[in-house]
Order: structure tokens, then C-alpha cells, then sequence
């Protein structure tokens, strides 16, 4: 049976720096703060998403592989690699066929995933050996592989040469957990994400 991220209504980080890593996904990431107190904050696009609260010691990891946020758009998904991108934040756009995504960290190194679904370019086998994808047309590909930022901004009908670095996007409208008993599985076989081709900002990799 294929393991699946679970899908929670909240996640919660310990921050060394608060301040820091507030300023990190409204900033960088363009979230938008919900609330907020002297040793807390939750942000979120549409709706929160993420709870920050300032750790009295130094936090423990607790098996986090990352958290993943969904988005429902090309364009949104699009726009985000290349806000990104502007602003020298180093990611991994990454293809799996029945998903596409976008890996990095945030500055006290939290794995986190952009991503969007799409199951109508093929599916994605978890529990094969070689870990591999079956595209739409039925050729078998890597189920990890370097994402063609043209054929996403194609899609979106993003001109990357005029793109206007801001955070127009609806932003990403719910989150997955992948953690727990998934974390070895997860990282042994997606092991380095691949670096892109296309060299916007060297993707935030100077």
C-alpha cells in the first residue's frame, strides 16, 4: 500500500529566532501574519498555516523531514519559484511526474516543499524498485528528476523575462506533515533533490 503525507490542520515550529524566521516567511515567502504575541506568531496565506512560537531552549528535532504546502495553480506555483528565485533563496524544482515541487529551507533549516499536484501527467510508484513514474503517454521515467521550468511557466503563462517579482499569487491553501514513521522512506529514496536547468538567479544558488 503506498504511505501518503498526512494532512493536518496546523503545524507548529520551536524558533531559535522568532523574529528571525517571522521575518523570513512574511518577507521572503509572502505569508501574512493571523496573530501574533511577545513568543508567538501564526502566519498563513488564505488561511493560517503555520504556528511559530519562540523555544525557551534549544529545540529538539523530533523526526521533521519537512513540511510540504500545496498550491492549486501553475501561475501561483510559477510565480513562486521565481520570487524566489529574485530574492537568491537556493531551491531544488523537482519533478515527479503526479506531483511537481520546489525544495529549500528556511533559515534554521526546516525542510519545506512547494508544490502542485498533477495527476494527469502520470503516476508516481512508491513501492517500486528504482523508484519510478509512469507518465500519462506510459513511457517510464524517474520519479525524481530535474523540473522543466519551461513547460511550468508555459502553463502558467508566465513570461519569466517580464515577471514582476511580488506576491500576487493566492499563495499555497493547505500543508502536509511528511514525518513519523515516513522520514527514512521518504529520504532514502528521493535521496539529492536535482538541480533545474534553467538559471534564474542560479536559482538562488550563488
Amino acid at each position: 500500500m503506498e504511505k501518503k503525507p498526512w494532512v493536518v490542520q496546523s503545524a507548529s515550529l520551536l524558533a531559535r529566532d522568532l523574529l528571525g524566521l517571522r521575518d523570513f516567511y512574511i518577507s521572503k515567502l509572502g505569508f501574512r501574519v493571523f496573530d501574533s504575541g511577545p513568543d508567538f506568531v501564526v502566519v498563513g496565506s488564505s488561511e493560517p498555516l503555520l504556528f511559530l512560537r519562540q523555544a525557551t531552549d534549544e529545540p529538539r528535532r523530533q523526526g521533521l523531514y519537512h513540511l510540504a504546502f500545496l498550491f492549486s495553480e501553475y501561475k501561483d506555483f510559477g510565480a513562486f519559484i521565481l520570487n524566489l528565485a529574485a530574492q537568491k533563496i537556493g531551491q531544488s524544482p523537482t519533478d515527479h511526474t503526479q506531483t511537481i515541487a520546489t525544495y529549500f529551507s528556511d533559515p534554521e533549516g526546516n525542510g519545506l516543499e512547494f508544490y502542485l499536484d498533477t495527476p494527469e501527467r502520470g503516476q508516481m510508484f512508491t513501492d517500486q524498485p528504482g523508484f519510478v513514474a509512469r507518465r500519462a503517454d506510459g513511457v517510464l521515467v524517474p520519479a525524481t528528476r530535474a523540473l522543466d521550468l519551461d513547460e511550468v511557466f508555459a502553463a502558467g503563462q508566465i513570461d519569466p523575462n517580464t515577471f514582476d517579482p511580488g506576491y500576487g499569487s493566492s499563495g499555497p491553501r493547505s500543508r502536509s506533515w511528511s514525518g513519523g514513521d515516513t522520514v527514512q522512506s521518504w529520504d532514502q529514496k528521493f535521496g539529492a533533490y536535482p538541480r533545474a536547468d534553467r538559471s534564474f538567479g542560479n536559482l538562488g544558488r550563488d
